[in-house]
């Protein structure tokens, strides 16, 4: 089951990229968000917990679900860079987007969004 706080957060992300106002309200209150389902990729161990796994869940807001579930396992894989103070993004994201990420303990982006324009992608720990 997904998180409640990781749709949450998707909902927000859309709504700062489409210029509206930060508000917490259910996914299926937002038209064009696309729950796809899960996908496997590298594995993952969430900071601060005991828990891992090797599958994401996958999320769209115009944008296709097989592009999406296609990158997710390349994004998964990359390093992602701490620095200090700066906000950590996918070396290497899908042809003109960008991709903040979050690093899990083995500094891979276990969870983060790709957005151009106002089309996105978000993926992050299935049962995470």
């Amino acid at each position: 089951m997904e998180p409640r706080w990781r749709m949450r957060v998707f909902v927000l992300v859309v709504l700062s990229v489409l210029g509206g106002f930060a508000v917490a309200v259910p996914a299926s209150a937002v038209p064009g968000i696309t729950k796809c389902g899960t996908v496997s990729g590298a594995s993952w161990a969430e900071p601060g917990t005991t828990k891992t796994g090797k599958t994401y869940t996958v999320t769209t807001f115009k944008y296709s679900c097989s592009s999406a579930k296609k990158a997710v396992p390349g994004l998964t894989a990359q390093t992602i860079k701490r620095t200090q103070g700066q906000r950590e993004f996918a070396p290497h994201p899908p042809k003109g987007m960008t991709c903040p990420a979050n690093p899990d303990n083995n500094d891979h982006a276990y969870s983060g969004h790709c957005s151009k324009g106002t089309s996105l992608f978000d993926w992050g720990p299935a049962g995470g």
